[in-house]
């Protein structure tokens, strides 16, 4: 998932643009925003410019925050509890 990675905000915008449902959630009931607040880049760097950016363009582009999915978080939720 382009989310999850942290990085290539073109191809998710690409994605975007194609019709990608931003709210839909996956197998592991994730929802875009879940991975992008937790991705591959953010993990290790919690100031990573281009996991920001990822997640800047979810929201952006409408991805709700108050979907209630992962261990019954929301996006926000799940951000929160990573800190």
């Amino acid at each position: 998932m382009t989310a999850e990675a942290g990085r290539h905000v073109e191809a998710l915008q690409r994605l975007i643009d194609m019709g990608a449902n931003l709210d839909m959630p996956d197998g592991n009931n994730k929802l875009p925003l879940h991975w992008a607040f937790n991705n591959a880049l953010s993990f290790r760097n919690k100031e990573s410019v281009e996991a920001v950016k990822v997640v800047q363009c979810l929201l952006d582009d409408g991805a709700r925050i108050d979907i209630t999915c992962y261990q019954s978080n929301t996006p926000l939720d799940y951000a929160k509890a990573r800190e």
